[in-house]
């Protein structure tokens, strides 16, 4: 079983299909990498912190959905005994190494002042990928990508999934099945785009 972690951002854009609209053209490549990985029988775990930080930018009527969708296609894993000691691990590596601050630093810099929180959430995230035995975390936040080196690779959507994607858009239309009606998209576009859903964590800095 090739089981794999994605962060939250792609969950985002993928699943949600919501984006700020100065990242809409995110959704459909994110979309084809859940399908990219379907095909390959890869299994997606789901921190239970990533889940809080879905549910924290989501709107209370949306919030039920969310969940069925991730339990019913996902596999949900939870904070337990083994990912606390990977999460003290990694957070007390790190803290040696002098990385937590130098994060801490670069993000007041940028005026995220919550940002010691925000790395504890990804360390919690970090830490039950490792406990759930996944290969690889996909990731585009160069945060998450520091504080997984030496862990667990931490890597961008796989260059074949964005061939698919760009395979696609230069396909030409499918004929309509019948007539009247209209030939199908070769890319399916996102359901609703919402202006803005921002790392819950702090909303003066991007999601993830």
């Amino acid at each position: 079983m090739n089981l794999v972690c994605l962060d939250t951002q792609y969950f985002i854009w993928g699943v949600l299909q919501q984006s700020r609209p100065s990242q809409v053209e995110q959704i459909a490549p994110a979309v084809e990498f859940f399908r990219w990985l379907d095909e390959n029988n890869s299994t997606i775990i789901v921190p239970t912190p990533l889940v809080t930080e879905l549910l924290m930018g989501a709107e209370p009527d949306e919030r039920a959905k969310i969940l069925s969708v991730l339990e019913g296609e996902f596999s949900v894993r939870e904070f337990d005994m083994l990912s606390a000691k990977n999460a003290a691990d990694i957070w007390n590596l790190k803290k040696r190494a002098g990385v937590i601050e130098e994060l801490v630093k670069q993000g007041k810099s940028k005026g995220d002042l919550s940002v010691r929180s925000k790395i504890k959430i990804d360390t919690q995230i970090l830490a039950i990928a490792m406990a759930a035995g996944a290969t690889v975390l996909y990731t585009n936040d160069e945060e998450l990508k520091t504080l997984a080196d030496g862990f667990i690779p931490a890597r961008k959507i796989p260059m074949q999934a964005q061939a698919n994607f760009l395979a696609k858009l230069d396909a030409p239309p499918a004929p309509a099945k019948a007539a009247g009606e209209p030939p199908a998209a070769a890319v399916q576009p996102p359901k609703t785009t919402k202006p803005d859903h921002a790392d819950p964590t702090n909303e003066t800095t991007k999601p993830k």
